[in-house]
């Protein structure tokens, strides 16, 4: 605990422990091919309208994605120029729920 890992690594990491302890093959490919998938999440049906209903505020995003996966997930989803802000916690090297982390969206936005 305390350690801090880039959340890349950690969404890998994991899905290659499931992968094991499902006894699920996973070879160079599929592994590289789902963890591309992670770039591509497409948002609820929903979540174009609400985005729009808010659109007279500052909106922003606080994630434990680290800047890459947020830039390709932001652009992939169709909501580029949504957001004022898309905050990183990798940028404190910790993650959510630590307080540091709001800490920096505060920082971030004020």
């Amino acid at each position: 605990m305390g350690g801090y890992e880039d959340f890349w690594r950690v969404t890998e990491s994991a899905l290659v422990a499931t992968c094991n302890a499902l006894e699920l093959s996973l070879d160079a490919a599929a592994r590289a091919h789902l963890m591309e998938s992670y770039l591509h999440l497409k948002p609820f049906p929903e979540v174009q309208q609400a985005l729009e209903a808010l659109s007279h505020l500052s909106l922003s995003i606080l994630s434990n994605g680290n800047p890459k996966m947020l830039d390709a997930v932001v652009d992939n989803a169709g909501l580029r120029g949504i957001f004022t802000h898309v905050i990183s916690a990798d940028e404190v090297k910790t993650y959510k729920p630590a307080p540091v982390a709001y800490e920096l969206a505060v920082k971030k936005t004020a």
